[in-house]
């Protein structure tokens, strides 16, 4: 008969290796308890694993999308306000211009508030947002007006001094013979050699780097809109042309006839242009609708793939908890059976 030899040191160091394997136990389970998650997810999930994975990658792609919605709902937030600034300043020009048609206000005041208009026009148009120009269409990395006031001379005042010249027999505009102009033939000017300067090629040789067409932009797995307003839209050249046939065809210097023709049509082309611009928003505010709509459906679909997720990842709370207070006990009952065994001695049994 075989006896085996079993020593107090034995048994300490296996109940040491038990208590190191409980330890590595109630660490996973406190922290399944805390998580609700499973630790060790191959083993948790076993031949389910792809599939969540392919929740996981849906759930980044929609996360992505509706992270870039976020700024496209800034941008446009921001165009919507800048084209109401820029309707604003014309209807306040607008209601100005009516009581100047008899000249009651000095010249160069009309001449000066057409200047300003244009000027602010032009800086609302150049607006830029996280590095990119919101009226420049898909060309967002260019300046979409060129500033007629820059210096050297620009293209297009370099245009429309040029245009005003051959017009009107080498005059500048701030020649006192410009008085001698008529009415008719300023009309006709109005309606030719200028009007062609707000036009193609010309407006986008002289006056814009914006692009005819705008931005889309990515809102859903399925759905791209527009998302931006170019500067190179029939309200906005309106706009343009009337601000700088008040501004800068000498119009302190014409006499009252001429003077009439410049604010008949700058009034009428400002009465066009407003509507158009409304139009503008109007058709921008339907993205911005579809745009809330498809966000709205993105958050059900991620609040949907989160639920599965956990679904499939998730552990029970309660038992978790059940799983940690367990192991804590039979850790701590461990710690107690080592203490004793440790403290078992031949010398202290003979005593």
């Amino acid at each position: 008969m075989k006896i085996s030899q079993v020593s107090t040191s034995h048994i300490s160091t296996s109940l040491r290796a038990s208590v190191a394997e409980l330890q590595s136990k109630y660490l996973v389970a406190h922290k399944e308890s805390l998580t609700l998650r499973a630790a060790d997810m191959g083993l948790h999930l076993g031949n389910r694993t792809s599939e969540v994975l392919s929740l996981r990658a849906q759930f980044s792609q929609i996360g992505s999308i509706k992270q870039a919605n976020d700024s496209i709902a800034i941008r446009m937030d921001t165009t919507q306000a800048a084209l109401t600034a820029i309707v604003t300043d014309a209807e306040d020009f607008l209601t100005q211009l009516i009581p100047m048609r008899d000249r009651t206000i000095g010249s160069d005041v009309v001449q000066d508030q057409a200047k300003t208009r244009l000027q602010a026009l032009m800086e609302i148009l150049n607006t830029g947002l996280d590095g990119a120009n919101m009226f420049a269409g898909i060309n967002t990395q260019n300046k979409p007006i060129v500033d007629y006031y820059a210096s050297p001379t620009a293209t297009n005042k370099v245009g429309i001094d040029a245009a005003f010249s051959a017009a009107f027999g080498g005059l500048t505009q701030d020649n006192p013979a410009v008085e001698t102009i008529d009415a008719a033939t300023l009309q006709t000017f109005l309606d030719t050699d200028f009007a062609q300067k707000f036009e193609e090629p010309a407006w986008s040789a002289e006056w814009s780097d914006a692009s005819d067409a705008v931005r889309y932009d990515k809102i859903s797995l399925t759905e791209r809109i527009p998302t931006s307003v170019s500067a190179n839209a029939e309200p906005i050249r309106k706009l343009v042309k009337a601000y700088t046939m008040i501004a800068e065809l000498g119009l302190n210097n014409m006499n009252d006839q001429a003077y009439g023709v410049i604010i008949d049509e700058a009034t009428r082309l400002i009465g066009e242009a407003i509507p158009g611009i409304a139009t503008l928003q109007a058709q921008l505010g339907n993205s911005q609708e579809r745009l809330e709509y498809a966000n709205n459906k993105i958050d059900k679909q991620i609040a949907l793939l989160n639920e599965r997720v956990g679904e499939m990842e998730g552990v029970d709370g309660y038992e978790a908890q059940v799983r940690v207070n367990e192991l804590k006990t039979r850790i701590e009952t461990s710690y107690e059976l080592t203490v004793r065994i440790q403290s078992l001695s031949l010398v202290n049994y003979l005593r």
